[in-house]
């Protein structure tokens, strides 16, 4: 029958009372290698996650010292008197969005990150949850 991690675990536990020796070891065996292939799948998604965080994070932080090397330099042009006041206007509105733009993205890679945190916490939970809303990723076990 094809279950989720967390469903075979669940069903071998129900069955081991009528279990040979034999058969709960080779059970205890096919639970590891679930266990593990969970693991293994929970790793890999972790993993490009990460490098989406710190793309996202990458992005931010450089458009953050643009926004603030913006701010600074238009602060000083209006400070001296250089630019009219709606040429003024129109570029803190500017920086201002580029800015929100950005802090969006920083927190974009936050939640990710507390996400990748959540799977790392608990991977075979994480994949058993993915089982149970793509089925096909099920697992074929005996009991």
């Amino acid at each position: 029958m094809k279950r989720t991690v967390a469903e075979a675990h669940r069903a071998f536990d129900d069955v081991l009372p009528r279990l040979s020796d034999y058969q709960a070891n080779e059970g205890r065996q096919a639970l590891q290698e679930l266990d593990q292939h969970a693991a293994n799948e929970a790793d890999e998604f972790t993993k490009a996650r990460e490098e989406e965080a710190l793309a996202l994070r990458d992005e931010a932080l450089k458009a953050l010292t643009e926004a603030r090397d913006g701010f600074e330099s238009l602060s000083a042009e209006g400070s001296e008197g250089r630019i009219a006041g709606t040429d003024y206007a129109a570029r803190m509105h500017e920086l201002k969005e580029r800015q929100d733009t950005a802090e969006a993205k920083l927190a974009r890679a936050t939640e990710i990150a507390d996400g990748i945190e959540g799977i790392e916490a608990d991977p075979v939970a994480w994949f058993s949850e993915l089982q149970k809303r793509m089925p096909h990723l099920r697992t074929m076990v005996p009991w």
